[in-house]
């Protein structure tokens, strides 16, 4: 399982630009931003307990680790034995239901789950590569929600527009490294040897 880190670590990048607003107020915005950026970006993601196939068991209800609040968005990748599953050949619903197409003929075969994570908008653990790698984003997203409240003292229409393309910016590179496959740790690269 990923090591998770509390979210509220990131209120000093919101507090200093948010004085006139109060801290539970900064600490929900705080985690309604970094809600909505994994659930744009879908970077969370989380490998389940292998479970074990049984003979004639179309239906596998799947759930995510003990700590983490939210639901399973989708599958990511599914192997079952060493053969990875196409996505024709299972389906998932929002009952959060793992169905396999075919009918297993052979039991105790492990079944590896990987699923994208939907955390809820109480959510305060988060991964702690997320938080690390893409902190600057969530608190443009926490100051960019906390300024469009333009009918309270703390709401600002001009700042808020500084912070959202700065928050939109970050979704946007975070989807980017979500494509190349960067999720954390340092990026190798091999120089290829020329005949």
């Amino acid at each position: 399982m990923t090591t998770l880190a509390a979210l509220d670590s990131l209120l000093p990048l919101v507090a200093p630009y948010a004085r006139a607003c109060p801290a539970n107020v900064q600490e929900q915005q705080l985690r309604l931003a970094a809600s909505n950026f994994a659930l744009e970006t879908e970077l969370w993601r989380e490998r389940l307990v292998p479970i074990l196939i049984v003979e004639g068991q179309r239906e596998y209800a799947l759930a995510l680790p003990e700590g983490i609040d939210g639901r399973i968005k989708r599958i990511q990748q599914l192997i079952i034995g060493h053969e990875k599953k196409h996505r024709n050949e299972y389906s998932f619903g929002p009952d959060q239901v793992l169905w396999l197409e075919r009918m297993p003929t052979i039991g105790g075969t492990p079944m590896i789950v990987e699923v994208v994570v939907q955390p809820d908008a109480l959510c305060t653990q988060y991964p702690d590569w997320l938080i690390g790698r893409w902190q600057n984003a969530i608190a443009q997203g926490a100051l960019y929600f906390i300024k469009s409240m333009l009918d309270l003292p703390w709401g600002n229409e001009k700042q808020a527009g500084v912070h959202q393309a700065a928050y939109m910016r970050g979704i946007g590179f975070a989807k980017v490294d979500n494509l190349s496959g960067y999720k954390n740790g340092n990026v190798t690269a091999r120089l290829r040897k020329f005949f």
